[in-house]
């Protein structure tokens, strides 16, 4: 069963045929500019500016899509836990580079929670559709083969788009969380969530950080390496703390965090801030290539009877530290995290009962 699925970039012509915020069902449209703050569509990527709210609202195109039966917790969920399933959409903005279609920087990640029967008729779909294609080959976490081979206007595509629209809009849509590029002299992206409160859509506090509603993580790279967070995380939290570390067992230590972040067993998206858990996945490839340390010395790394295998980014592209995405494409390079595929394997463990 596909609970994480990933579009391709569309060829010429083919954008409109992705699922976009006005896209509407039984719902309402996905993503209402009502959601967003003087209900202004935010400028993702200020490196690539988009100048006014038709066009930025024009430019998005849903690229990804997560289904999970409980969300923000850690997996298993604790004993007790009144799970409320929810859909996620991963909205980018969409640009021209020559012939071909790449992304500007920054994601929308929208959320809406789904009723008991909305989401066992998702998946007794998603186990139809799985199902039928029972004789492929299992394949690492990547561009979905159907989509890849029929394209965003094809027969998987459209009933995918059915579901969505059916079971997802304006009415149950309840977080939107984004992270947009900002300029600075060294590379800067800021996070932050709005969520439905009383009937109004307003700013939401980062999870661990004191109240801030939101985030900035700025890094560098090349002659040396450093990312730091503004305001700054609890040190127990920090997975950026190796590079403020001057021993080889202070760099093990600080390095627990980040084994610690990429493991849904032990850290949900209520537990760790959004700019940590974004900069964990390439700090592991930034140690790991640099002798410093490696996850799988940690028994707090994750583990699981299913595939962990991803379109992870390049070694090079990951110590760059300027590709932040996690189920996402910078430019023309699809990025999907260690996290996102722990999450994906944790969540087929919940949903398969094992």
């Amino acid at each position: 069963m596909d609970v994480t699925i990933i579009y391709p970039l569309p060829a010429a012509g083919e954008q409109s045929a992705l699922l976009g915020p006005m896209d509407t069902g039984g719902r309402g449209p996905l993503l209402p500019r009502t959601v967003f703050e003087q209900e202004h569509v935010p400028d993702l990527d200020e490196l690539q500016s988009v100048p006014t709210d038709t066009e930025r609202e024009a430019s998005l195109r849903a690229l990804a899509m997560r289904f999970d039966p409980c969300p923000r917790v850690t997996m298993p969920p604790p004993a007790g836990t009144s799970c409320q399933p929810e859909l996620r959409i991963i909205f980018q903005s969409l640009r021209r580079d020559g012939a071909a279609t790449a992304t500007r920087d920054g994601a929308i990640h929208a959320f809406y929670k789904l009723t008991p029967a909305a989401w066992e008729e998702i998946l007794r779909e998603l186990r139809a559709i799985r199902a039928e294609q029972a004789s492929a080959p299992e394949v690492r976490l990547d561009v979905h083969p159907l989509l890849r081979a029929q394209g965003p206007g094809g027969a998987y595509a459209n009933r995918l788009k059915a579901l969505v629209v059916k079971h997802a809009g304006e009415q149950n849509l309840v977080r939107v969380t984004q992270f947009r590029r900002i300029p600075s002299e060294s590379a800067r992206w800021v996070f932050s969530i709005r969520e439905l409160e009383r009937g109004r859509w307003q700013n939401a506090t980062i999870p661990t950080l004191a109240g801030a509603t939101e985030v900035s993580l700025y890094t560098l790279a090349g002659g040396r390496w450093d990312a730091e967070l503004n305001p700054r995380a609890d040190p127990a939290l920090d997975t950026t703390r190796i590079f403020k570390v001057s021993t080889p067992a202070e760099e093990r230590e600080a390095f627990r965090s980040v084994v610690r972040a990429l493991n849904p067993r032990l850290h949900s998206s209520e537990s760790i801030d959004c700019a940590s858990c974004h900069i964990a996945p390439d700090v592991s490839v930034f140690a790991k290539s640099t002798g410093r340390a490696s996850e799988g010395d940690y028994p707090e790394r994750f583990q699981s009877r299913y595939s962990l295998d991803a379109a992870h980014k390049s070694v090079d592209e990951a110590i760059g530290f300027e590709n932040l995405h996690m189920l996402s494409y910078s430019g023309t390079s699809l990025s999907v995290s260690h996290r996102v595929a722990n999450e994906t394997a944790a969540v087929l463990e919940l949903l398969n009962g094992s």
